[in-house]
């Protein structure tokens, strides 16, 4: 059953920033774990002298870890970056309106 309200569309914004964050993060996330992958297979055939099989599994593994805690450092700053900027454009509207003399909606009550 709905409740005959309309959609929130700062809801909409936020998970929109939601989806945009974890899009940039994931593609963040893969260059890193690609560039990680040469490098650490590189070192690891060349420095350090290793099999081929426990090479091409140690740059596996390094690849995979750099990767995910890229991509959730990068999640995480532009989540914040997000909010920061909802907060921001929130205290924008409420000085607008404060200046031309209405209240917003939630002063009102």
């Amino acid at each position: 059953m709905s409740t005959g309200s309309a959609p929130n569309p700062e809801a909409f914004r936020v998970i929109g920033d939601s989806v945009r964050c974890e899009r940039a993060a994931r593609k963040d996330g893969l260059i890193v774990a690609v560039c990680g992958l040469f490098i650490s297979g590189y070192f690891a055939h060349r420095v350090l002298r290793l099999s081929r099989n426990a090479s091409m599994l140690s740059a596996l593994g390094a690849a995979t870890v750099s990767g995910y805690m890229f991509s959730k450092t990068s999640y995480q700053q532009c989540a914040a970056a997000a909010a920061r900027e909802r907060r921001e454009r929130e205290a924008l509207r409420n000085d607008a309106s404060l200046a031309t003399g209405e209240l917003p909606l939630e002063r009102v009550v």
